[in-house]
């Protein structure tokens, strides 16, 4: 009897059961990959100038000197400030990645609820999040720079991970202090880290204050007044960011 209800089990859930098990092997290849890997190029600039400089005086120099990604060359001394501990370069490349794939799963269930799927469970979603971060992954031209490389993870994948969380903020229907500081932090790092991706970002939020000003109020399934209130916090947050970015005196 306990064979028979497995197996029709497996037969009912063969997908979940693929997905599930392709997820796990997904971070398995990841813990082997974030363990075997090591600091490269640009890294080796970063931890010098931070051993001599400091984070802030390494951040005032690049800003003055180098470029404007001051949000970047704020936070990565986390990394770079201890490079000879053998498990920080470990821990920071997995959990880099586990945060992108959490940021697109919260995202995601703030899409489906907004869209009205209210019988979807959180586990289907939390697999297709899992399925979609590893389609990404195998398509990736050079996944050691785009998903391993410190200087360009702290750049961009970090970046397009805040954007991720701060727009599941901006969607959620909480509207205590800690929702609206989340965005203003997840924003301000957005705009800071990386020139092209912030635009893209300032276009995005700017294309939905528009197209929420042209719907109706019935059309969109949630407070729409609260909706444009986040939106232009975020947005605030963004630009303030992206002026400091653009006006550093090392882009010239």
């Amino acid at each position: 009897m306990g064979n028979n209800s497995s197996l029709v089990f497996l037969k009912k859930n063969t997908l979940k059961v693929t997905l599930l098990v392709a997820s796990l092997l997904f971070i398995a290849l990841i813990g082997i990959l974030s363990f075997y890997n090591r600091f490269a190029a640009d890294d080796y600039h970063y931890i010098s100038a931070i051993r001599q400089l400091g984070i802030f005086g390494n951040l005032w120099y690049e800003y003055q000197y180098w470029g404007g990604r001051w949000a970047t060359n704020l936070i990565w001394g986390i990394v770079y400030g201890n490079p000879n501990s053998p498990l920080v370069l470990f821990a920071y490349s997995f959990t880099i990645i586990a945060l992108f794939t959490h940021s697109v799963y919260s995202l995601s269930v703030k899409l489906v609820k907004l869209c009205g799927f209210h019988h979807i469970r959180k586990i289907n979603i939390c697999l297709s999040a899992m399925l979609l971060v590893q389609f990404m992954f195998f398509i990736t031209p050079a996944k050691g720079e785009v998903w391993f490389w410190v200087a360009s993870t702290f750049t961009y994948l970090l970046s397009l991970t805040f954007f991720f969380y701060g727009m599941s903020a901006v969607l959620s229907v909480k509207k205590n202090f800690l929702t609206y500081f989340s965005i203003v932090v997840f924003f301000l790092y957005t705009g800071g880290a990386s020139e092209t991706y912030a635009l893209a970002y300032i276009l995005i939020l700017i294309l939905i204050l528009v197209l929420l000003h042209r719907m109706k109020i019935n059309e969109v399934k949630i407070d729409s007044r609260l909706l444009r209130k986040k939106i232009i916090i975020a947005l605030a947050a963004l630009l303030k960011s992206f002026i400091i970015l653009a006006l550093a005196p090392g882009n010239a």
